[in-house]
Protein backbone atom coordinates (compact mmCIF):
# COMPACT_ATOMS: atom_id res chain seq x y z
CA UNK A 1 0.00 0.00 0.00
CA UNK A 2 0.89 3.28 -1.05
CA UNK A 3 -0.37 6.44 2.01
CA UNK A 4 0.14 9.59 1.59
CA UNK A 5 0.07 11.07 5.47
CA UNK A 6 -1.75 14.98 4.73
CA UNK A 7 -2.63 17.71 6.98
CA UNK A 8 -5.44 19.87 6.02
CA UNK A 9 -5.22 22.05 3.00
CA UNK A 10 -2.00 20.33 2.08
CA UNK A 11 -3.94 18.64 -1.40
CA UNK A 12 -4.94 15.69 -0.63
CA UNK A 13 -7.62 15.09 -3.65
CA UNK A 14 -5.15 16.34 -5.82
CA UNK A 15 -2.71 13.60 -4.68
CA UNK A 16 -5.18 11.05 -5.43
CA UNK A 17 -5.55 13.07 -8.86
CA UNK A 18 -1.88 13.15 -9.77
CA UNK A 19 -1.77 9.04 -8.86
CA UNK A 20 -4.43 8.54 -11.44
CA UNK A 21 -2.91 10.86 -14.06
CA UNK A 22 0.18 8.25 -13.58
CA UNK A 23 -2.02 5.02 -13.97
CA UNK A 24 -3.28 6.54 -17.27
CA UNK A 25 0.33 7.61 -18.97
CA UNK A 26 1.63 4.44 -17.79
CA UNK A 27 -1.61 3.21 -19.85
CA UNK A 28 -4.32 1.78 -17.29
CA UNK A 29 -7.58 1.83 -18.67
CA UNK A 30 -9.47 4.17 -17.19
CA UNK A 31 -12.51 1.26 -16.01
CA UNK A 32 -9.49 -0.90 -13.91
CA UNK A 33 -9.25 2.32 -11.49
CA UNK A 34 -11.84 2.76 -8.97
CA UNK A 35 -11.67 5.81 -6.48
CA UNK A 36 -13.04 5.86 -3.76
CA UNK A 37 -13.97 9.10 -1.14
CA UNK A 38 -16.01 9.57 1.84
CA UNK A 39 -19.51 10.97 0.33
CA UNK A 40 -21.12 11.23 -2.88
CA UNK A 41 -20.82 14.77 -3.19
CA UNK A 42 -16.75 14.45 -2.81
CA UNK A 43 -16.97 11.18 -5.59
CA UNK A 44 -18.33 13.41 -8.01
CA UNK A 45 -15.79 16.13 -7.33
CA UNK A 46 -12.99 13.33 -8.26
CA UNK A 47 -14.96 12.39 -11.10
CA UNK A 48 -14.81 16.55 -12.20
CA UNK A 49 -11.08 16.77 -11.42
CA UNK A 50 -10.54 13.43 -13.43
CA UNK A 51 -12.58 14.43 -16.34
CA UNK A 52 -10.48 17.64 -16.37
CA UNK A 53 -7.20 15.18 -16.51
CA UNK A 54 -8.23 13.39 -19.00
CA UNK A 55 -8.82 15.96 -21.38
CA UNK A 56 -5.16 17.78 -20.60
CA UNK A 57 -3.44 14.49 -21.26
CA UNK A 58 -5.71 13.77 -24.42
CA UNK A 59 -6.40 10.24 -24.23
CA UNK A 60 -9.54 9.52 -25.88
CA UNK A 61 -9.86 5.86 -24.70
CA UNK A 62 -10.11 7.76 -21.01
CA UNK A 63 -12.37 10.29 -22.30
CA UNK A 64 -14.93 7.91 -23.30
CA UNK A 65 -14.84 6.06 -20.37
CA UNK A 66 -14.86 8.67 -17.56
CA UNK A 67 -18.83 9.13 -17.12
CA UNK A 68 -18.41 5.54 -16.63
CA UNK A 69 -15.50 5.22 -14.36
CA UNK A 70 -16.09 4.43 -10.63
CA UNK A 71 -15.71 7.33 -8.81
CA UNK A 72 -18.18 6.60 -5.58
CA UNK A 73 -18.20 6.05 -1.65
CA UNK A 74 -16.93 2.76 -0.08
CA UNK A 75 -20.09 1.25 0.47
CA UNK A 76 -20.97 2.18 -3.59
CA UNK A 77 -17.65 0.42 -4.05
CA UNK A 78 -18.83 -2.67 -1.46
CA UNK A 79 -22.16 -2.76 -3.74
CA UNK A 80 -20.42 -2.30 -7.00
CA UNK A 81 -17.87 -5.32 -6.02
CA UNK A 82 -21.20 -7.25 -4.88
CA UNK A 83 -23.04 -6.71 -8.18
CA UNK A 84 -20.36 -7.59 -9.91
CA UNK A 85 -19.84 -11.36 -8.09
CA UNK A 86 -23.78 -11.99 -6.78
CA UNK A 87 -24.01 -15.56 -8.71
CA UNK A 88 -20.64 -17.01 -7.04
CA UNK A 89 -22.36 -15.41 -3.26
CA UNK A 90 -25.92 -16.70 -3.85
CA UNK A 91 -26.60 -12.93 -4.58
CA UNK A 92 -29.43 -11.56 -6.57
CA UNK A 93 -27.61 -8.60 -8.84
CA UNK A 94 -30.53 -6.13 -8.26
CA UNK A 95 -30.41 -5.22 -4.58
CA UNK A 96 -30.82 -2.19 -3.85
CA UNK A 97 -29.09 -0.27 -1.49
CA UNK A 98 -30.88 1.51 1.30
CA UNK A 99 -29.51 4.48 3.50
CA UNK A 100 -28.04 3.71 7.07
CA UNK A 101 -31.87 5.77 8.25
CA UNK A 102 -34.07 3.70 6.57
CA UNK A 103 -32.37 0.19 7.16
CA UNK A 104 -32.36 1.44 10.99
CA UNK A 105 -35.73 2.04 10.96
CA UNK A 106 -37.07 -1.23 9.19
CA UNK A 107 -34.59 -3.07 12.12
CA UNK A 108 -36.17 -1.15 14.95
CA UNK A 109 -39.65 -1.87 13.62
CA UNK A 110 -38.44 -5.25 13.84
CA UNK A 111 -37.39 -5.49 17.01
CA UNK A 112 -40.36 -3.25 18.30
CA UNK A 113 -42.50 -6.72 16.80
CA UNK A 114 -40.20 -8.93 18.40
CA UNK A 115 -40.17 -7.58 22.28
CA UNK A 116 -44.16 -7.32 21.07
CA UNK A 117 -44.95 -10.96 21.26
CA UNK A 118 -42.39 -11.84 23.89
CA UNK A 119 -44.14 -9.66 25.95
CA UNK A 120 -41.12 -7.80 26.63
CA UNK A 121 -41.00 -4.02 27.39
CA UNK A 122 -39.58 -1.28 25.50
CA UNK A 123 -36.42 -0.77 27.55
CA UNK A 124 -35.25 -3.37 25.14
CA UNK A 125 -35.13 -1.38 22.80
CA UNK A 126 -32.24 0.66 23.15
CA UNK A 127 -30.15 -2.08 23.94
CA UNK A 128 -31.05 -4.05 20.48
CA UNK A 129 -30.73 -0.67 18.72
CA UNK A 130 -27.24 0.05 20.08
CA UNK A 131 -25.83 -3.32 19.19
CA UNK A 132 -27.03 -2.86 15.47
CA UNK A 133 -25.15 0.29 15.51
CA UNK A 134 -22.22 -1.14 16.22
CA UNK A 135 -22.17 -4.28 14.46
CA UNK A 136 -19.74 -2.71 12.26
CA UNK A 137 -16.96 -2.78 14.65
CA UNK A 138 -15.98 -6.38 14.43
CA UNK A 139 -17.00 -9.20 11.72
CA UNK A 140 -18.42 -11.15 14.76
CA UNK A 141 -20.00 -10.19 17.95
CA UNK A 142 -19.92 -12.28 20.97
CA UNK A 143 -21.81 -11.47 24.21
CA UNK A 144 -20.04 -11.20 27.83
CA UNK A 145 -21.47 -12.79 30.64
CA UNK A 146 -24.62 -11.78 31.90
CA UNK A 147 -25.69 -10.37 27.85
CA UNK A 148 -26.09 -13.77 26.53
CA UNK A 149 -30.06 -12.81 26.61
CA UNK A 150 -30.26 -9.18 25.40
CA UNK A 151 -27.69 -10.79 22.32
CA UNK A 152 -30.08 -13.97 21.73
CA UNK A 153 -33.01 -11.36 21.01
CA UNK A 154 -30.56 -9.00 19.00
CA UNK A 155 -29.86 -12.23 16.68
CA UNK A 156 -33.70 -13.04 16.43
CA UNK A 157 -34.31 -9.19 15.64
CA UNK A 158 -31.61 -8.96 12.67
CA UNK A 159 -32.62 -12.11 11.08
CA UNK A 160 -36.36 -11.19 10.86
CA UNK A 161 -34.98 -7.57 9.43
CA UNK A 162 -32.54 -10.09 7.00
CA UNK A 163 -35.76 -11.75 6.23
CA UNK A 164 -38.07 -8.26 5.83
CA UNK A 165 -34.99 -6.61 3.74
CA UNK A 166 -34.30 -9.38 1.76
CA UNK A 167 -33.77 -6.97 -1.51
CA UNK A 168 -31.97 -4.55 0.03
CA UNK A 169 -28.79 -4.01 1.76
CA UNK A 170 -27.93 -1.26 4.01
CA UNK A 171 -24.26 0.03 4.78
CA UNK A 172 -23.70 -2.28 7.30
CA UNK A 173 -25.23 -5.11 5.49
CA UNK A 174 -22.79 -4.12 2.74
CA UNK A 175 -19.69 -4.71 4.78
CA UNK A 176 -20.96 -7.83 6.37
CA UNK A 177 -21.16 -9.88 2.51
CA UNK A 178 -17.88 -7.81 1.56
CA UNK A 179 -16.02 -9.93 3.98
CA UNK A 180 -18.07 -12.86 2.86
CA UNK A 181 -16.58 -12.23 -0.58
CA UNK A 182 -13.25 -12.15 0.19
CA UNK A 183 -13.40 -15.67 1.78
CA UNK A 184 -14.30 -16.96 -1.74
CA UNK A 185 -11.31 -16.80 -3.90
CA UNK A 186 -13.07 -16.88 -7.30
CA UNK A 187 -15.11 -14.00 -6.20
CA UNK A 188 -11.94 -12.16 -5.20
CA UNK A 189 -9.93 -12.92 -8.05
CA UNK A 190 -12.78 -11.48 -10.31
CA UNK A 191 -12.92 -7.79 -8.18
CA UNK A 192 -9.37 -7.92 -8.17
CA UNK A 193 -9.45 -8.23 -11.80
CA UNK A 194 -11.82 -5.65 -12.81
CA UNK A 195 -10.32 -3.29 -10.09
CA UNK A 196 -6.68 -3.46 -10.17
CA UNK A 197 -6.30 -0.10 -8.90
CA UNK A 198 -8.15 1.10 -5.50
CA UNK A 199 -7.86 4.85 -4.86
CA UNK A 200 -8.73 6.07 -1.25
CA UNK A 201 -9.74 9.64 0.05
CA UNK A 202 -9.87 9.96 3.89
CA UNK A 203 -8.77 6.87 4.84
CA UNK A 204 -8.96 8.13 8.55
CA UNK A 205 -12.50 7.83 8.44
CA UNK A 206 -13.07 4.05 7.59
CA UNK A 207 -14.17 1.36 9.78
CA UNK A 208 -12.38 -1.82 10.93
CA UNK A 209 -14.47 -4.09 8.37
CA UNK A 210 -14.33 -1.65 5.93
CA UNK A 211 -10.17 -1.73 6.72
CA UNK A 212 -10.07 -5.31 6.56
CA UNK A 213 -11.69 -5.74 3.09
CA UNK A 214 -9.48 -3.26 1.78
CA UNK A 215 -6.21 -5.11 3.03
CA UNK A 216 -7.85 -8.58 1.90
CA UNK A 217 -7.90 -6.86 -1.80
CA UNK A 218 -4.64 -6.03 -1.58
CA UNK A 219 -2.97 -9.18 -0.24
CA UNK A 220 -4.79 -10.45 -3.70
CA UNK A 221 -3.11 -8.46 -5.75
CA UNK A 222 -5.16 -4.87 -5.90
CA UNK A 223 -2.64 -2.05 -5.68
CA UNK A 224 -4.03 0.22 -3.14
CA UNK A 225 -3.65 4.03 -2.43
CA UNK A 226 -4.75 5.66 0.32
CA UNK A 227 -4.67 9.76 1.15
CA UNK A 228 -5.53 10.39 4.98
CA UNK A 229 -4.55 12.40 8.04
CA UNK A 230 -5.18 10.61 11.72
CA UNK A 231 -5.35 13.78 13.32
CA UNK A 232 -8.89 14.53 11.27
CA UNK A 233 -10.40 11.15 12.36
CA UNK A 234 -13.76 12.95 13.58
CA UNK A 235 -16.48 10.05 12.43
CA UNK A 236 -16.29 7.82 15.55
CA UNK A 237 -19.96 7.92 16.27
CA UNK A 238 -20.28 6.37 12.76
CA UNK A 239 -17.66 3.42 13.72
CA UNK A 240 -14.62 4.82 11.95
CA UNK A 241 -11.74 3.82 14.13
CA UNK A 242 -8.40 5.66 13.24
CA UNK A 243 -6.61 2.66 14.22
CA UNK A 244 -7.24 1.43 10.74
CA UNK A 245 -5.32 4.13 9.22
CA UNK A 246 -2.29 3.42 11.95
CA UNK A 247 -2.73 -0.22 10.67
CA UNK A 248 -2.02 1.45 6.98
CA UNK A 249 0.48 3.68 7.56
CA UNK A 250 2.68 0.26 9.69
CA UNK A 251 2.14 -1.97 6.47
CA UNK A 252 3.05 0.75 3.88
CA UNK A 253 5.73 0.28 1.37
CA UNK A 254 5.46 3.48 0.76
CA UNK A 255 4.58 6.58 2.99
CA UNK A 256 4.72 10.35 1.47
CA UNK A 257 3.96 13.19 3.57
CA UNK A 258 2.61 16.19 2.28
CA UNK A 259 3.84 19.12 3.53
CA UNK A 260 2.40 22.60 1.70
CA UNK A 261 -1.02 23.63 2.88
CA UNK A 262 -2.73 25.80 0.67
CA UNK A 263 -5.76 26.72 3.12
CA UNK A 264 -3.99 28.07 6.64
CA UNK A 265 -2.47 31.61 7.42
CA UNK A 266 1.11 31.60 8.55
CA UNK A 267 -0.37 31.89 11.73
CA UNK A 268 -2.76 28.96 11.94
CA UNK A 269 -0.14 27.36 10.60
CA UNK A 270 2.13 28.11 13.26
CA UNK A 271 -0.09 27.47 16.14
CA UNK A 272 -1.05 23.84 14.43
CA UNK A 273 2.66 22.85 14.13
CA UNK A 274 2.91 23.36 17.68
CA UNK A 275 -0.29 21.64 18.38
CA UNK A 276 0.46 18.83 16.25
CA UNK A 277 3.66 17.94 17.56
CA UNK A 278 2.45 16.82 20.48
CA UNK A 279 1.15 13.82 18.58
CA UNK A 280 4.36 12.54 18.09
CA UNK A 281 4.91 10.69 15.03
CA UNK A 282 1.69 11.35 13.51
CA UNK A 283 2.31 14.89 13.63
CA UNK A 284 4.19 16.55 10.39
CA UNK A 285 5.03 19.83 10.30
CA UNK A 286 3.67 22.00 7.84
CA UNK A 287 4.61 25.20 5.86
CA UNK A 288 2.23 27.40 4.19
CA UNK A 289 1.92 28.76 0.61
CA UNK A 290 -0.18 31.66 1.35
CA UNK A 291 1.25 35.22 2.48
CA UNK A 292 -1.64 36.56 5.05
CA UNK A 293 -0.03 36.47 8.77
CA UNK A 294 -3.43 35.63 10.28
CA UNK A 295 -3.91 35.04 14.32
CA UNK A 296 -4.81 32.47 16.46
CA UNK A 297 -6.68 33.53 19.92
CA UNK A 298 -7.27 30.79 22.91
CA UNK A 299 -9.62 31.99 25.63
CA UNK A 300 -10.77 29.73 28.77
CA UNK A 301 -13.83 30.15 30.36
CA UNK A 302 -13.27 29.50 33.99
CA UNK A 303 -15.02 30.37 37.26
CA UNK A 304 -17.73 29.19 39.33
CA UNK A 305 -21.08 28.06 39.32
CA UNK A 306 -22.96 25.53 37.36
CA UNK A 307 -21.72 24.26 33.44
CA UNK A 308 -25.01 26.30 31.94
CA UNK A 309 -23.80 29.76 33.60
CA UNK A 310 -20.47 29.11 32.18
CA UNK A 311 -21.79 28.02 28.68
CA UNK A 312 -23.89 31.69 28.96
CA UNK A 313 -20.58 33.58 30.07
CA UNK A 314 -18.58 31.43 26.88
CA UNK A 315 -21.03 32.80 24.74
CA UNK A 316 -20.65 36.29 26.09
CA UNK A 317 -17.28 36.45 25.55
CA UNK A 318 -17.43 35.19 21.85
CA UNK A 319 -20.13 38.35 20.75
CA UNK A 320 -17.78 40.69 22.11
CA UNK A 321 -14.81 39.46 20.45
CA UNK A 322 -16.88 39.36 17.27
CA UNK A 323 -17.59 42.71 17.50
CA UNK A 324 -13.86 43.53 18.56
CA UNK A 325 -12.90 42.18 15.41
CA UNK A 326 -16.00 44.47 13.85
CA UNK A 327 -14.11 47.73 15.30
CA UNK A 328 -10.88 46.38 13.26
CA UNK A 329 -12.66 46.20 10.18
CA UNK A 330 -13.61 42.91 9.27
CA UNK A 331 -17.18 42.36 8.17
CA UNK A 332 -19.39 40.11 9.92
CA UNK A 333 -20.04 38.27 6.46
CA UNK A 334 -16.65 37.06 6.66
CA UNK A 335 -17.06 35.19 10.54
CA UNK A 336 -18.07 31.94 11.29
CA UNK A 337 -18.84 30.32 14.82
CA UNK A 338 -18.47 26.58 14.39
CA UNK A 339 -20.07 24.44 17.60
CA UNK A 340 -19.25 20.52 19.21
CA UNK A 341 -22.69 20.26 19.08
CA UNK A 342 -26.64 21.92 18.63
CA UNK A 343 -26.30 22.42 22.51
CA UNK A 344 -24.92 25.16 22.54
CA UNK A 345 -26.98 27.32 20.00
CA UNK A 346 -29.30 28.65 22.39
CA UNK A 347 -26.60 30.46 24.34
CA UNK A 348 -25.48 32.09 21.19
CA UNK A 349 -28.16 33.18 20.13
CA UNK A 350 -29.26 35.04 23.32
CA UNK A 351 -25.69 36.09 23.51
CA UNK A 352 -26.14 37.36 19.89
CA UNK A 353 -29.40 38.80 19.92
CA UNK A 354 -28.32 41.10 23.73
CA UNK A 355 -25.05 42.13 21.77
CA UNK A 356 -26.24 43.05 18.54
CA UNK A 357 -24.42 40.44 16.30
CA UNK A 358 -26.10 39.62 13.22
CA UNK A 359 -26.03 35.89 12.34
CA UNK A 360 -27.67 33.23 10.20
CA UNK A 361 -27.58 29.78 11.30
CA UNK A 362 -27.01 26.60 9.96
CA UNK A 363 -28.00 23.38 10.95
CA UNK A 364 -25.54 21.35 10.56
CA UNK A 365 -27.17 18.17 9.04
CA UNK A 366 -27.83 17.68 5.17
CA UNK A 367 -31.78 19.51 4.13
CA UNK A 368 -32.16 16.29 2.42
CA UNK A 369 -31.60 13.51 5.04
CA UNK A 370 -34.02 15.41 7.10
CA UNK A 371 -36.83 13.03 7.64
CA UNK A 372 -39.46 14.94 6.86
CA UNK A 373 -37.88 15.72 3.16
CA UNK A 374 -37.49 11.84 3.26
CA UNK A 375 -40.72 11.16 4.00
CA UNK A 376 -41.59 13.53 0.41
CA UNK A 377 -39.31 12.09 -1.65
CA UNK A 378 -40.49 8.63 -1.13
CA UNK A 379 -44.33 9.81 -1.58
CA UNK A 380 -43.21 11.74 -4.37
CA UNK A 381 -41.39 8.55 -6.07
CA UNK A 382 -44.58 5.97 -5.96
CA UNK A 383 -46.95 8.79 -7.06
CA UNK A 384 -44.43 8.60 -10.27
CA UNK A 385 -44.47 5.05 -10.54
CA UNK A 386 -45.50 4.19 -13.90
CA UNK A 387 -45.94 -0.46 -13.77
CA UNK A 388 -44.73 -2.67 -11.27
CA UNK A 389 -42.30 -1.15 -8.74
CA UNK A 390 -39.05 -2.50 -8.35
CA UNK A 391 -36.71 -3.01 -5.67
CA UNK A 392 -35.69 0.39 -4.97
CA UNK A 393 -39.28 1.31 -5.69
CA UNK A 394 -40.43 -1.35 -2.59
CA UNK A 395 -38.63 0.49 -0.29
CA UNK A 396 -39.95 4.11 -1.22
CA UNK A 397 -43.22 2.05 -0.23
CA UNK A 398 -42.61 0.70 3.06
CA UNK A 399 -41.08 3.80 3.82
CA UNK A 400 -44.15 5.73 3.09
CA UNK A 401 -46.41 3.05 4.94
CA UNK A 402 -44.59 3.57 7.90
CA UNK A 403 -44.39 7.39 7.28
CA UNK A 404 -46.92 10.14 8.25
CA UNK A 405 -48.76 9.92 5.29
CA UNK A 406 -50.06 6.20 6.72
CA UNK A 407 -48.41 5.79 9.42
CA UNK A 408 -48.41 1.95 9.84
Amino acid sequence: MRVYLASAGTGKTQALVEELKGLLRSGVPLRRIAALTFTRKAAEELRERARRAVLELSLEEARREVHGAVFTTIHGFMAEALRHTAPLLALDPDFAVMDELLAEALFLEEARSLLYLKGLEGGWEGLLLALYRKRTLAERLHPLPGAEEVFALFEEALAGYRRRAWAALGPSDLEGLALRLLENPEALKRVVERFPHILLDEYQDTGPLQGHFFQGLEEAGARVVAVGDPKQSIYLFRNARVEVFREALRRAKEVYPLTTTYRHARGVAAFLNRFTALFGGEGVEVETARREEGRVEVHWVVGEGSLEDRRRAEALLLAERLLALKGEGHAFSDMAVLVRSRRSLPHLEEAFRARGVPYGLGRGRSFFTRPEVRDLYHALRLSLLEGPPGPEERLSLLAFLRGPWVGL
